[in-house]
């Protein structure tokens, strides 16, 4: 280390000012027995991973591996069955609470009068309807064919034979 004192000390080598031409390897290339050509390589690996905020950042592969593993799906209920199961539960909440009504309910779920009973309309779907859709395998993405919306127009269909037709040719890519 005795053949590295002073190297970086600016006042000894250059005098008070630099002319901004010289670089490390200059510096480096003044120590006897040093090539005056120094180099240094990484030859470290690692992987870039995708941000939450869309931007790559650089990692290890081990650390890489670790972070893409931790975001790997697992298959989740769809939503339209998590929405059915929240009418559910909304009605039963309702029949079980004497003298709540559906406008208190709405107030202490904060959201409208109106919202709620298109909630609720969900029930309004024939049983064999409502069968099949929690009958739904889990997804990944999370998407469904069918959802809250295209189900209020068949459950306001008054015959749940009309309703089933409907629901199959939601179903089967037919539905307009």
């Amino acid at each position: 280390m005795a053949h590295l004192e002073g190297l970086f000390d600016d006042s000894q080598k250059w005098g008070p000012c630099s002319d901004a031409k010289r670089t490390i390897s200059d510096r480096f290339g003044a120590v006897p027995g040093q090539k005056s050509n120094f180099y240094l390589i990484d030859e470290a690996t690692f992987e870039f991973v995708t941000g939450p905020n869309g931007k790559k950042i650089m990692f290890s592969p081990e650390e890489a591996r670790a972070i893409r593993e931790s975001r790997v799906k697992s298959p989740q209920p769809l939503r339209i069955q998590q929405d059915l199961l929240e009418a559910r539960q909304l009605k039963d909440h309702l029949e079980k609470t004497p003298g709540l009504t559906k406008t208190a309910l709405a107030r202490e779920l904060g959201i409208s009068r109106f919202e709620l009973i298109r909630r609720l309309n969900l029930l309004r779907l024939a049983p064999e309807i409502q069968a099949k859709i929690t009958a739904m395998p889990p997804s990944l993405s999370h998407r469904c064919p069918i959802s809250k919306r295209t189900l209020r127009n068949i459950a306001v269909i008054a015959d749940a034979e009309c309703q089933k037709r409907e629901f199959e040719g939601l179903m089967n890519g037919d539905y307009g």
